[in-house]
């Protein structure tokens, strides 16, 4: 059975993955409770680094942002070295430089003069990952678009629209579609850990990770319409409607779980 690493572990694709696959490996995780002070085991299979800021939203660049996805990951690769050949690292979607309707690839222009602190940490944060480069095999880079999923914190996106419509909170859509995403489940998520574990990626690899709908906030907010019996308010503006959508290049996963089936299980709470 393969021993992994996983810093993150109670987070949304940290206990989906361990939920899903406690039984096909051996997982030591570490969170909030015990990174600051860890020791890692001599040899193990992989690293996989899932942590997450909690101040995504924050306009300044925070300790926690700089803590959380810069400085303990590099910890933690530096302590992995010589024990390991395998490390995997979710960065976000959100790095891309963003513009028309057209989906971004791993091959798309990057936002490197981006002063949003969130983004900033995340790129500063792979940037640490890649000068690893000579200690690990294979290094993966996983740039997400939208994780989502039942147990998410209540300030996140798909929360967030389930809450207010419960809520009757307005909600308030460009030219009434809003964002056009296409975002992952959490389910998908995990089992993408489980396709870069089971597969040899040799060198430094960058992989899109995205659902298999392109859709908008509207679409989003009809399906949450449709299972829970609720009807939202909607406030239509007239300002243009923001692309968001990942393709790849670089791997052949698929992804499963559709919004409808995702919403459903999240709203069965």
């Amino acid at each position: 059975m393969k021993k992994l690493i996983i810093v993150g572990d109670n987070g949304l694709v940290g206990s989906h993955f361990t939920s899903k696959f406690s039984d096909q490996y051996s997982i030591t995780g570490y969170n909030r409770t015990n990174s600051l002070k860890f020791s890692l085991p001599e040899n193990f299979d992989a690293l996989i680094y899932l942590a997450q800021s909690t101040d995504y939203k924050s306009l300044k660049l925070t300790n926690d942002l700089m803590q959380v996805n810069v400085s303990l990951l590099y910890q933690f690769l530096e302590n992995a070295v010589g024990k390991t050949n395998k490390v995997i690292v979710f960065s976000t979607g959100s790095v891309y430089k963003f513009g028309d309707h057209k989906a971004v690839d791993e091959h798309s222009l990057l936002n490197h003069f981006s002063s949003n602190p969130y983004i900033a940490s995340k790129l500063m944060g792979e940037e640490v990952t890649t000068t690893f480069k000579p200690y690990f095999k294979e290094i993966i880079i996983v740039r997400p678009f939208f994780i989502y999923g039942k147990g998410q914190k209540s300030n996140m996106l798909f929360s967030a629209m389930i809450n207010n419509v419960k809520a009757g909170n307005t909600i308030t859509l460009n030219q009434n579609k809003g964002l056009i995403f296409n975002p992952v489940h959490s389910d998908d998520a995990a089992d993408f850990i489980h396709y870069c574990l089971t597969g040899e990626f040799l060198g430094i690899n960058i992989f899109n990770l995205f659902g298999p709908n392109e859709v908008s906030l509207y679409d989003v907010v009809s399906e949450i319409e449709s299972v829970s019996g609720i009807k939202a308010k909607i406030s239509v503006k007239d300002e243009p409607v923001n692309y968001l959508t990942g393709s790849t290049v670089n791997h052949d996963f698929k992804s499963k779980v559709t919004i409808k089936d995702g919403l459903k299980s999240m709203l069965s709470d």
